[in-house]
């Protein structure tokens, strides 16, 4: 399982053979047109759903009618974890490869240490109720964006754990961070971060 959406009590569960629907966990269904698909990440964004795949590109289902759409390729080296909407309607997908993009108008577009990642491994990302993307990665802690550069936190800045899994925020200024080897690791914005 590569993904769970929950729309109008229907269960959207991604996988490497496609995409399934249940509304009681006992009978699924297969959503036509992506038997074949290896999904690595689903997201949802008022009508229409994003799905991500390893090797096929990004593909869009559009709720109403069921219509499956391809959105166009990612490269097959990026390793696409999962996937997000922002609040401006931009897909962020983490990958092996640095930050996977997907734009309103379908521009796909990536960053990568070439363009300021301080490392390509990203395994996370989330928005806050600020508007500031969060990014865990593989070996140098969390960064956020605020829309200008890079912030980060890293063993150096107090953080115990420089392998991110998972992020959230659970209440206003106030994170949860999944980590590899410490556990989970909570955070209030200005403050200390606490295992």
């Amino acid at each position: 399982i590569r993904g769970l959406l929950v729309v109008d009590q229907l269960l959207y569960i991604a996988t490497r053979g496609g995409l399934l629907s249940t509304v009681d966990l006992y009978q699924f269904s297969d959503v036509k047109g992506t038997e074949n698909l290896n999904l690595s990440g689903i997201a949802r964004n008022a009508d229409e759903v994003v799905l991500t795949t390893f090797d096929a590109g990004f593909f869009r289902l559009n709720l109403g009618d069921k219509k499956l759409n391809s959105l166009g390729q990612i490269p097959v080296q990026a390793g696409i974890r999962n996937c997000i909407f922002d609040s401006k309607g931009t897909v962020w997908c983490p990958s092996k490869q640095g930050i996977v993009l997907l734009s309103k108008n379908g521009t796909i577009r990536s960053i990568d240490q070439n363009k300021g990642l301080p490392l390509d491994a990203v395994s996370t990302i989330f928005e806050d109720r600020n508007g500031t993307i969060w990014i865990g990665s593989e070996g140098k802690g969390m960064f956020r964006f605020p829309g200008e550069q890079f912030v980060y936190f890293n063993a150096n800045s107090g953080i115990q754990s420089d392998l991110i899994t998972a992020g959230i925020e659970v209440k206003p200024n106030v994170f949860l961070f999944g980590t590899y080897d410490k556990g989970l690791i909570s955070y209030v914005k200005g403050g200390a971060f606490l295992q």
